[in-house]
């Protein structure tokens, strides 16, 4: 079959992406956010966070001289993957080029490390941690990362189930 030949009913491209309000609540119930971002020396660094979603755009905290922040320093170039599903028609996920930058707003970054506590209260599982490590964690100075979106694309394959 010839480009262009497909028959009428099916979209061109093989996926079917969600809906604005899908790829908000989507993100909203994700545990796991990828950030990619890039070195002065153009080196990339992708790395899992945890996230909160408000008001259109995603925070996540991390130590300041964590590469990924050093990064965000340099350039707030940045790209982001969320996805989950095992089964080809279970899939779904979003890809997001974005802005990122350190939050210096403390209202802003007290409400957003509320948001992670209370979202992760049940993965944190702090009292497992061994004491010295602990005290140690506890310690370290954390930043907030604020991840503006300016372009997302999504995907989502159970769509096609209900589509044919």
């Amino acid at each position: 079959m010839r480009k262009g030949d497909e028959p009428k009913s099916v979209p061109r491209s093989q996926y079917i992406p969600m809906s604005d309000k899908e790829v908000w609540d989507f993100l909203d119930a994700q545990k796991i956010l990828f950030v990619a971002t890039v070195s002065r020396d153009c080196k990339p660094h992708n790395t899992p966070v945890w996230f909160v979603v408000h008001q259109g755009n995603l925070y996540f905290r991390s130590q300041g001289y964590k590469v990924k922040v050093k990064n965000i320093r340099n350039t707030q170039r940045v790209s982001c993957s969320a996805h989950d599903g095992s089964k080809y028609t279970e899939l779904r996920g979003i890809t997001m080029e974005a802005r990122a930058t350190i939050v210096r707003d403390n209202a802003l970054i007290e409400l957003v490390n509320n948001m992670l506590m209370e979202k992760y209260k049940e993965e944190r599982n702090y009292h497992q941690m061994p004491p010295v490590w602990r005290k140690r964690w506890e310690l370290e100075k954390r930043r907030v990362v604020e991840i503006t979106p300016l372009k997302i694309a999504s995907w989502d394959n159970n769509k096609w189930l209900q589509q044919f």
